[in-house]
Order: C-alpha cells, then structure tokens, then sequence
C-alpha cells in the first residue's frame, strides 16, 4: 500500500541499516543471542511486566468482587475496560514512538513502571472508587510495551540474531510469567485473606522491569585513561 518510491526508499534503507549490524557483528550462530546483554535485559524487564499482566488477567474479577459490593454485571464491565484502553494506549505508544525516531527503549520502559506505580497505588488507596480507577487506568500502560521491546531487538541486532532473540524472549517470558504470576497471586491470597499484598509485589516487578528495559541499548559514558569514552 506504500507508493514505489516510499517503498523503495523503505527497503533500502532496511538493507542499510542491516548490512551496518553485519558489518559491527560477524557472528552468524544464533547462540550468540546468549552473549547479548539486550537479550537478557529485554527478557527479564519483559518477565517482571508479563506475570503482572498474567495474574491481573486472572484475578481482576476476583479482586474487584471482595473489595467492592458491585453487581456481577459492572464487575464483568469493569473487568474488559482495561483491555480496551490497552489496545488505545498500544496504538498511542507506537506511534508517538515512529514520530521520535524510532526511540523504543524509554517508550517500553515509562508506561511499564507507571503500570507498577499505578498498581501499587490502588492496593493502598482507601477510596473503593479510587481504587478502582487507577486499576483501570493500569490496563492503559500495561501492554504498551509489548510491540516496542520486539521491535527494538530487530533494530539493533543482526538479522541472525533479532529473529532467534525475540522467539527466546517471547517463548520463555511466557512460560515464566504464566507460571509465578498466577500462582504467587492464588499463595498469597490464601496466607493473608487479601489481595494487597500480591498486587503490591507484582507492581514493584513491574517498576523493577521498567528499570530493566530502561536499561536496554542505553549508553553509558566513563573516564578511561583521561578521556571520556561511551560503554
């Protein structure tokens, strides 16, 4: 749907952009995903945000019914609001990521520690309403970083290496994720009667894997031998 000259331009410049990793980047193995900090920065930033969203999926309904008297019927409203505000705050993210030039890495890393912050927040407030606000509210940043962590790893990694990272990062982040989320969710409902406690440690995860994701790429700038040198 692009006209040719758009077209080509784009192709071009995608050939470029992989024939200068190539160049930087020699390996051809994709075990050498292993030897990536990226990857494994990216993998557990993604995990910590991913057993949030996993174990809110999962008992949102429940929470929502013990802390409030609402009807079954605005529990199940209340319930899919924050995936609807997901699907806007993704479409807003990436865009606002395309028109700053491509900047991935601060665009996944804000809106996830936000979702922790906001987290955190509803388990503390006093007012149900509040409450109830700012765990909708979640549902806006939560998945925001879902395209862009992918996206940045076909960026900046050789082909060889983007295509095989991003299957390990999204296969086992899953797995992880799936498991302890739920799980640490349904353990400590259980010991302490409430739900505070879990959501309290799942958005801290959360504000640590925006750290984690923040931390992807960046470039960090130290003193050796006199002169300061980009690391």
């Amino acid at each position: 749907w692009f006209p040719a000259e758009e077209r080509a331009a784009l192709e071009n410049a995608l050939v470029e952009e992989q024939a200068e990793l190539e160049v930087k980047d020699k390996s051809a193995n994709w075990l050498a995903i292993f030897s990536e900090p990226s990857v494994w920065l990216t993998l557990f930033g993604s995990v910590f945000i991913s057993q949030l969203i996993v174990g809110y999926q999962l008992w949102l309904p429940s929470l929502l019914k013990n802390n409030s008297t609402l009807p079954i019927e605005w529990i199940g409203v209340l319930s899919g609001l924050p995936f609807l505000l997901g699907m806007a705050g993704i479409y807003l993210i990436t865009r606002h990521s395309d028109k700053h030039g491509q900047e991935r890495r601060l665009h996944a890393a804000i809106p996830t520690a936000i979702t922790g912050v906001l987290l955190i927040l509803a388990m503390l407030v006093p007012s149900v309403i509040l409450e109830i606000v700012l765990l909708v509210l979640a549902g806006f940043t939560m998945k925001m970083f879902l395209p862009l962590v992918f996206a940045n790893l076909t960026e900046t990694l050789p082909r060889g290496k983007a295509i095989p990272a991003v299957v390990f990062v999204n296969a086992t982040g899953n797995v992880i994720a799936g498991t302890v989320g739920p799980l640490l969710i349904g353990y400590l409902r259980q010991s302490s009667d409430s739900f505070d406690t879990a959501f309290i440690l799942l958005g801290s995860g959360a504000i640590l894997g925006g750290v984690l994701l923040a931390c992807v790429g960046a470039k960090w700038t130290t003193r050796k031998n006199g002169a300061t040198v980009q690391v």
